[in-house]
């Protein structure tokens, strides 16, 4: 017994360790404006770029069908990238106006995706997390070029749309 515990340890050394590493990107400036912006000024990227959530600025709307679409912070990472998350701290607008879409793009046709699959917003700020392991653009592996020219944003629903949005972010999910 002992033998087989000494030869499983001295594998144990031999297994490389893979840790994943994270890269996140923030809103750096504005490419579609529709939601209101307030507590930060004109831009609404200034409202949702915290690295820290700040429920103090915020964009929001009340119609339904309206845009707001962002460029995002440069990065020096490199490596394979298996996951990429696209974050929204969030919640509705109110109990009729309730509806969200994450909106993804690199230039091309944007992809949505609903916040909260497609259920209701909540009455107070969650996070609402779209996942993709592959890139929606290609139905591949991701591409550091793909990241750097990656824009995200939010889109109200085409009925019953609406809501409140303090940050939005990127998490690259990587190893080296």
């Amino acid at each position: 017994m002992k033998l087989v515990l000494g030869i499983v340890a001295a594998l144990m050394l031999l297994l490389p360790v893979v840790s994943a590493n994270y890269l996140y990107l923030y809103p750096q400036s504005d490419i579609i404006r529709g939601f209101t912006a307030m507590g930060c000024g004109v831009n609404s990227f200034e409202c949702v770029n915290e690295v820290s959530i700040d429920t103090s600025d915020y964009v929001y709307t009340s119609a339904n069908k309206v845009t707001d679409s962002y460029s995002l912070s440069n990065h020096l990472a490199f490596g394979t990238i298996s996951q990429v998350n696209i974050i929204h701290t969030a919640k509705r607008y109110s109990t009729n106006k309730f509806y969200l879409y994450s909106r993804l793009s690199t230039g091309g046709s944007p992809v949505y995706h609903s916040l909260g699959g497609g259920a209701p917003l909540s009455a107070a700020y969650a996070d609402y997390t779209t996942n993709y392991t592959m890139s929606p653009f290609t139905s591949s592996a991701w591409t550091w070029s793909e990241i750097n020219n990656l824009q995200v944003g939010i889109m109200s629903a085409q009925y019953l749309g609406g809501g409140y949005v303090a940050r939005v972010r990127v998490r690259v999910t990587y190893t080296p």
